[in-house]
């Protein structure tokens, strides 16, 4: 089974900076935008290995067409979706292992649930 790719955050204090990085690339990195807020970069669609700030790649949201002057929303980009849907997965992690831990389990699912584990640990913080 394949290693699952892990994301860490990386703090820059030298140079006031913060990114969510994989593997040394950067997949997540706050902005300033303006003079009060913030945006946020993500890995550009190309694939090319640049950034694209998340406020130029929007559009309004079903049926909100008529506020698309003041509210709009990312266009699918795979790692927003992954950050959204986190809560969910991490749930959907715990109750495959307590199906598993309920029901038994052969040794062929000894890595899928220790992959599941290390998948809820990290998401806790903890070192896996």
């Amino acid at each position: 089974m394949a290693k699952a790719k892990r994301w860490k955050w990386e703090i820059h204090p030298q140079i006031n900076q913060i990114e969510l990085r994989e593997n040394g690339d950067t997949v997540l990195r706050p902005i300033r935008w303006g003079m009060q807020s913030a945006s946020l970069q993500v890995r550009s669609l190309a694939g090319d290995g640049s950034m694209a700030s998340i406020h130029t790649i929007t559009q309004a949201e079903k049926g909100r067409e008529h506020h698309s002057d003041w509210y709009q929303v990312p266009l699918p980009h795979p790692d927003l979706s992954l950050i959204a849907a986190a809560p969910q997965l991490l749930e959907a992690c715990k109750q495959a292992i307590q199906h598993f831990e309920e029901q038994g389990y052969c040794a062929d699912h000894y890595d899928i649930i220790e992959t599941l584990r290390e998948a809820v640990e990290c998401a806790k913080g903890k070192e896996v």
